[in-house]
């Protein structure tokens, strides 16, 4: 998603042309459409040696089908690599991506493949969803006080008809259906030294799936306009840390369950007090190391749902 939603210098049509491709068919690994069962039919689900082959995070359904959980990306790798992104809170998928629901009474399980060695002493932490939507890729890095998109090197002057000329991150921050990434830290002050409203975090804004959303903007002296769909879902969640100071980065805020070994191949994690709703698992549970927390590996996250 970064290569496709940071600045780019090519000419819009081609920009444009080359954000749907990329959206839709970025990805080199096994989606969900490459699984026939034995009538040649599509099926969104695969087979334990399919699972093991692919890794990452699964609902296993009827001790035979493993769903996978989509990979989503955070806005350090959508919006490109600026420091005033953090805190990420923000995770991104396509809008037609498949999210697996687990319904325990039926007997679903968590399980995770992967050839990392699992520590069973240390919990697993999975993070609630607090809000999910649809957004374009359009994002305003506090930071900086600028916009991070696909208009080249051009500034956006109204969006979805609403003036946004000269807005500096505090204006921002009123717009009715602005998202602030920062705003899900129980307390972004001490999540990152000298964060507040005015230099931690992005905003973007949420519409209705698959609108679309005008964009105002100068070309030299001509206003010029053309519009993004809102086909990006994003899912807001606590990723902030307990607690920070020099010397030790605090447990992350979540949910911590544990996770066992099996001799099938895979382990499971539990999810006995999971409430209905969105989570998302980090692919790896080792981000003490920074206190610039990340989701994980590369700020890779799962996401699934509890029925």
């Amino acid at each position: 998603m970064k290569k496709f939603l940071s600045k780019v210098k090519y000419p819009l049509t081609a920009v444009l042309l080359l954000t749907l491709l990329l959206f839709i068919g970025c990805s080199t690994e096994t989606s969900y459409d490459d699984y026939y069962d034995d009538e040649e039919e599509i099926r969104d689900y695969m087979t334990k040696e399919e699972a093991q082959s692919n890794n990452g995070l699964y609902i296993l359904k009827d001790n035979s089908d493993y769903y996978p959980a989509p990979k989503g990306e955070d806005p350090d790798q959508v919006f490109g690599d600026n420091p005033g992104i953090r805190p990420y809170n923000l995770l991104f998928l396509e809008t037609d991506s498949n999210i697996p629901v687990l319904d325990s009474s039926n007997g679903d399980k968590l399980v995770l493949f992967t050839s990392e060695e699992i520590n069973t002493s240390e919990p697993r932490t999975i993070f609630p969803v607090v809000q999910n939507g649809y957004t374009i890729p359009v994002c305003y890095i506090n930071f900086t006080n600028e916009w991070s998109n696909h208009l080249e090197e051009t500034t956006p002057d109204a969006i979805n008809h609403i003036s946004v000329k000269d807005m500096d991150s505090t204006q921002i921050a009123t717009l009715p259906n602005v998202v602030e990434s920062y705003s899900f830290c129980k307390n972004p002050a001490r999540y990152v030294q000298e964060c507040n409203k005015q230099n931690c975090g992005c905003a973007i804004l949420n519409f209705d799936s698959n609108k679309e959303v005008p964009i105002g903007y100068y070309n030299g002296s001509s206003y010029e306009e053309t519009s993004f769909q809102s086909n990006i879902r994003y899912f807001a969640f606590d990723a902030c840390a307990e607690e920070i100071n020099a010397a030790k980065l605090g447990d992350f805020r979540g949910k911590k369950e544990s996770i066992s070994l099996t001799q099938d191949g895979y382990a499971v994690i539990n999810t006995s007090d999971l409430t209905p709703g969105f989570y998302i698992a980090r692919e790896k549970d080792d981000d003490k190391l920074s206190k610039m927390v990340r989701l994980g590996n590369g700020g890779v996250g799962y996401v699934f749902k509890v029925k």
